[in-house]
């Protein structure tokens, strides 16, 4: 049973801190009763009802989840350098396409910027991706190739 307490003056409020019986989520949370022990709810049912204080604003539905990575995504002029180095004949090392980036992109400011330099990872990145995103467009269209084919060849017979 809660005794209620007089309005008049200031209330002095001993207040334990206590863990939560059930271990917490990932994040902030918001204070709930209903996790702590039977003995403390009383404590914290007089700690929510302390009188002349507002009750604190609640946040939006969500507020501790972490926002989504930022993705950076490459640029024409970087995407343009890139598929040069690709499609020559010739394979060159990272150093060397490194070294390309470096000349390129030596501007202090614009498209060519020192910042949208790229670095040996990201081109060895890049070229593996771009690799395996060819090889996938041809396999596509020797499949379709084949689908045409056997299309036309099941048309004739009849």
């Amino acid at each position: 049973a809660l005794r209620k307490l007089p309005l008049d003056g200031p209330i002095k409020l001993v207040v334990r801190v206590v863990r939560p019986i059930k271990p917490p989520a990932y994040g902030l949370q918001r204070f709930r009763p209903d996790r702590l022990s039977a003995n403390d709810a009383d404590t914290a049912r007089m700690v929510t009802t302390v009188p002349n204080r507002p009750p604190p604003p609640l946040l939006d539905q969500g507020w501790a989840i972490r926002p989504p990575m930022e993705r950076k995504r490459f640029t024409d002029e970087q995407k343009a350098l890139l598929v040069e180095i690709f499609d020559r004949p010739d394979r060159i090392s990272e150093e060397a396409a490194e070294s390309l980036f470096k000349q390129r992109f030596a501007a202090r400011e614009g498209s060519f910027a020192r910042k949208y330099r790229l670095n040996k990872v990201q081109i060895k990145s890049w070229m593996s991706t771009e690799k395996t995103r060819r090889a996938k467009k041809q396999l596509a269209a020797l499949a379709d190739e084949e689908e045409a084919a056997a299309g036309r060849g099941a048309g004739g017979v009849g």
